[in-house]
């Protein structure tokens, strides 16, 4: 077609130089002949400098079909690039070397998922705790790989429900988080956002009065909370399975808005954004340094009188937390990233549709859904979008 549409621009601008000679040739209003031939040489001109740029496009796409159809491979292929005991390491740096996709990921319960993998003739399913691949699987459809996963939920928990995520990354995609709008308030307190970054990481005790009004004004001006804003609470993965089983029912301590972290989706930036090095009461990290999996619940909340931002004693808060808190109502986010922070003042449940999610290697799955008559988070798995 587009051949085709050049063909045609160019035998129209031949015509109209024909007739500007015409109309020139029986002394015919030089209007028309300079229309003619202006025309004509736009035609001409513009099928010469279009033509290249196709068959350039042309080029391109082919060798992009090229490229996908040689990444391309079979079930039998795969298995033999991923094997039972490799680490998730080594299975990362495999899919990157060997340049397959890696399109989904499942529960399969117990903390446990699988990286599903497309081939040319099926599925591969990696089944992983988040640091070493315990079984590779095969499947010809989608529909085999979903029942696979409701099956093996179920053999953990028999009352998991199949149910329609509402807060996936993809749902919150459009989300405009405060880093986006963090410039504008800056230029009204004369700060750069370099200036901001180191200022928020000073020691409050060493803040100025001048710096601490104009780091308040920044941190009021995030919008607060209502009963309608999506919340995301961020969990070790040592208690994902508790809020699973339902030994844990209820949310609190440090929040942030979803808009606000949702496109933060590796271990390493999460823990650093959020500032989850903290070590616990025995001295541990929840979120080690090597570490691959965490869990998220995103949810809304009716308890939001209890939630205030953690302000220290210099901004006319309460909080008295140690580093890595900043008690100056922001993370101490040392790359970059913008999180305002808030605080509930204990643990409260959810509102009902609360979504658990694991995130291994930065891929998400939901695990389970808080349902508010039954007062517990509820196993289960996402329906195909």
């Amino acid at each position: 077609m587009g051949h085709l549409l050049l063909v045609d621009s160019l035998i129209a601008g031949i015509v109209c130089i024909v007739l500007g000679i015409l109309f020139r040739a029986h002394k015919t209003s030089k209007f028309l002949y300079g229309i003619g031939i202006v025309f004509g040489l736009i035609f001409v001109i513009g099928t010469v400098t279009h033509s290249p740029s196709n068959t350039e496009t042309s080029s391109v796409t082919a060798e992009k079909v090229e490229a996908n159809q040689k990444d391309s491979k079979d079930t039998s292929e795969l298995k033999a690039l991923v094997t039972n005991g490799m680490t998730d390491k080594e299975f990362q740096k495999e899919k990157e070397k060997a340049a397959f996709q890696q399109s989904d990921l499942i529960a399969l319960g117990n903390g446990e998922v699988g990286y599903v993998i497309k081939a040319e003739d099926g599925y591969v399913v990696a089944d992983t705790n988040g640091e070493t691949i315990s079984s590779v699987e095969t499947f010809k459809t989608a529909d085999e790989v979903e029942q696979y996963e409701l099956n093996e939920v179920r053999k953990v928990h028999k009352d998991v429900r199949a149910v329609d995520a509402h807060y996936t990354a993809s749902d919150l995609e459009s989300l405009e988080d405060f880093d986006q709008k963090i410039n504008e308030v800056l230029k009204r307190v004369n700060l750069t956002k370099k200036e901001f970054n180191e200022l928020k990481l000073k020691d409050v005790k060493t803040l100025t009065s001048h710096e601490i009004e104009v780091m308040k004004a920044i941190r009021d001006s995030v919008s607060p909370l209502t009963k309608d804003t999506l919340l995301q609470k961020t969990i070790p993965a040592k208690d994902i399975e508790k809020y699973v089983d339902g030994s844990y029912t209820a949310v609190g301590g440090y929040v942030a808005k979803a808009e606000d972290v949702h496109d933060i989706t590796s271990y390493k930036d999460f823990v650093e954004s959020l500032r989850l090095d903290y070590t616990d009461g025995s001295g541990k990290r929840p979120f080690p340094e090597e570490g691959s999996t965490y869990g998220v619940i995103k949810f809304k909340s009716q308890a939001i009188s209890h939630v205030d931002i953690p302000y220290g004693t210099v901004f006319g808060g309460k909080t008295t937390d140690g580093p890595p808190c900043t008690l100056n109502g922001f993370t101490g986010s040392r790359n970059g990233e913008t999180v305002p922070e808030f605080k509930f003042d204990n643990y409260y449940p959810p509102a009902n549709g609360a979504e658990l999610y694991q995130v291994v290697n930065g891929e998400e799955v939901l695990l389970a859904t808080y349902v508010a008559e039954e007062k517990r988070f509820v196993p289960a798995v996402a329906n195909p979008m």
